[in-house]
């Protein structure tokens, strides 16, 4: 269905809003504050924005007081607004990064607080979703687009965790879909605002994460562009003026980061956008193959969908080329995203995040078509309880022969469960649709997913015994103003976080050390040589360090070592006994 039939669909825009965006809501919010930040992405996104506020610098980041450039500072700026409304008491009381006594205490950060951007932007990327399938296609299709997104595992688990990534898929999807509804619009002011829109995105996706925000529409529109002729868009998208908005967005906070710290330029763009890609600088090599397994995972339960709806969207003559356009349009979008990020030497689950948008209209507008055409969907339902079945049979041969892989009898449960939560509505969906009951079928198949998923979640402190939050909470009562909390060898990039304040370490540098050959970090960034005077005095002093540091002090009998706490992983050692 074209853009201009799209218009005669029935059914109310604001009544679908209101009901996707308190559906979505609900399940995006369930146990949102439940489980302790994940190390190290949720608790190092989550400690910079508090030290923006505590600081009062909102153009160079800082991590545990060490300048940060790894990134740039929107996705910081969202969180440091969610802190400032929900935890107000952060911004009153000063904090000097010369002098780390001055570090005070405040009402903690819940964790509910930091996640809550994160999954209000996945619900607005949802309902841009939405608009897009209604816009482009027809409102059945942008309805079920915007379910399958907001119910595919990988979407769902990244709008309930602090991440850049659905920060920079939304901003990509933004810009990428308001250019490809524009096209499809006749000369008018909304077709003006569409294109505008499409550049003030672009300029959002770098302040989130570079240079990757504008070379991704840049890349997909140009191929696009070449293979559909469509070369008068060219002509007709604004774009001197559409360039100064986006320099306009993009500019005033690399000047300033530039003028205020000269060292910038050649990290940020060279390092962190350049070499990061092309070399194997940030030691996160993956093999080319990496994303394929994410992909599957990742877009369950509609992946077994996906298939058919690439056949069925694929041209297969000229004149379908020309009739597909919008569908060439999201097979680009997803196909140059995945083969860019599998030929880089620098590789993570979420960088592929950004393809879940065009996967989610593609299947969506297949979904939708075929509808009423049971022959042509079932395929898909009756696939998708065989693949949780195989992956089921993958999952406990690697308990049995990987002995490394330990599970609580609390995780096995909900492991258990959540698992059999999916393959139990999975099969009913299959049922249903051999019922020629298509509604239903889909229903049953995104709730039960939420469902599992949901239920899965609430295993992960279980799973994930990385947090430092136990130790915290046994040394946040017995902490005095003038105490130090110290990590040795090692940095916890939730610790800050939970204690409200920067800690002290001991050799400890990796994503710091550039920070710390630009600025004077002596006074807590520290060596043996430095810590060990400090240790042996009369001060309290507080030490966070993994198990086989603490074995090698007790074979070494290192003095004044007092054991307080321990996890599975780590121990709070002091250097005076326990009172």
């Amino acid at each position: 269905m074209s853009i201009i039939q799209a218009k005669s669909s029935k059914g109310s825009w604001c009544f679908d809003f209101i009901l996707l965006a308190a559906g979505i809501a609900l399940v995006f919010g369930l146990f949102l504050g439940t489980r302790p930040l994940s190390v190290p992405d949720e608790g190092r996104y989550a400690e910079i924005p508090r030290e923006m506020l505590v600081v009062h610098d909102f153009v160079t980041p800082h991590l545990n007081g060490v300048k940060y450039f790894e990134k740039p500072p929107l996705f910081y700026w969202l969180q440091a607004g969610s802190i400032k409304v929900l935890n107000p008491l952060i911004i009153k009381t000063e904090y000097s990064l010369a002098k780390p006594k001055e570090n005070h205490y405040f009402s903690t950060i819940s964790e509910w607080t930091v996640r809550l951007p994160n999954a209000i932007v996945a619900l607005l990327g949802c309902l841009l979703i939405y608009a897009a399938g209604r816009m482009l296609f027809e409102r059945r299709a942008g309805l079920l687009s915007a379910i399958i997104l907001a119910s595919s595992l990988l979407y769902f688990a990244l709008a309930r965790m602090v991440t850049l990534d659905m920060t920079l898929s939304i901003c990509l999807s933004g810009s990428l879909l308001a250019f490809l509804v524009a096209s499809n619009l006749s000369l008018s002011l909304g077709r003006r605002f569409l294109f505008y829109s499409a550049y003030i995105f672009a300029g959002l996706a770098v302040l989130t994460k570079g240079l990757i925000g504008i070379i991704f529409p840049i890349m997909i529109i140009g191929f696009w562009v070449l293979l559909s002729n469509k070369w008068r868009l060219l002509k007709e998208c604004y774009l001197p003026s559409g360039i100064f908005l986006f320099l306009l967005i993009v500019l005033p906070w690399h000047i300033l980061v530039q003028i205020k710290n000269p060292e910038f330029f050649q990290f940020y763009f060279i390092d962190q956008q350049f070499l990061r890609y092309s070399t194997l600088i940030a030691q996160r090599y993956q093999p080319d193959w990496f994303f394929i397994p994410i992909f599957i995972a990742g877009f369950l339960p509609w992946v077994c969908f996906f298939p058919q709806a690439i056949v069925s969207h694929f041209p297969r003559n000229r004149q379908q080329f020309k009739e597909k356009n919008n569908y060439i349009f999201l097979l680009l979008w997803v196909g140059i995203i995945f083969l860019f990020f599998s030929f880089s030497d620098s590789k993570l689950i979420p960088y592929i995040l950004p393809i879940f948008p065009g996967l989610a209209l593609l299947t969506g507008d297949y979904l939708s078509t075929h509808w009423q055409r049971f022959s042509n969907i079932k395929w898909g339902y009756i696939a998708i309880p065989l693949v949780w079945l195989a992956l089921g049979v993958i999952g406990i041969l690697c308990l049995v022969h990987d002995s490394s892989i330990t599970l609580s009898q609390i995780s096995r449960i909900f492991l258990i469960t959540g698992y059999s939560v999916f393959l139990v509505n999975s099969i009913v969906a299959s049922c249903f649709i051999m019922l020629k009951k298509s509604k239903m079928a889909f229903i049953t198949l995104a709730v039960g997913s939420v469902i599992s998923f949901l239920i899965v979640s609430i295993s992960i402190p279980k799973l994930d015994i990385r947090s430092i939050k136990p130790l915290v909470a046994i040394l946040k009562p017995l902490l005095k103003s003038e105490d130090k909390v110290v990590t040795y060898y090692d940095y916890y990039q939730d610790l800050p976080f939970y204690l409200d304040q920067r800690v002290f370490t001991v050799n400890v540098s990796g994503e710091l050390s550039f920070g710390m050959q630009h600025q004077d970090t002596h006074a807590w960034m520290l060596k043996d040589a430095d810590f060990w005077p400090i240790w042996n005095s009369h001060e309290q002093v507080y030490m966070i360090t993994n198990k086989e540091i603490y074995q090698r002090f007790k074979v070494l009998k290192t003095p004044d070592i007092f054991l307080l706490a321990q996890t599975e992983q780590d121990v709070l050692l002091s250097n005076h006994p326990k009172m």
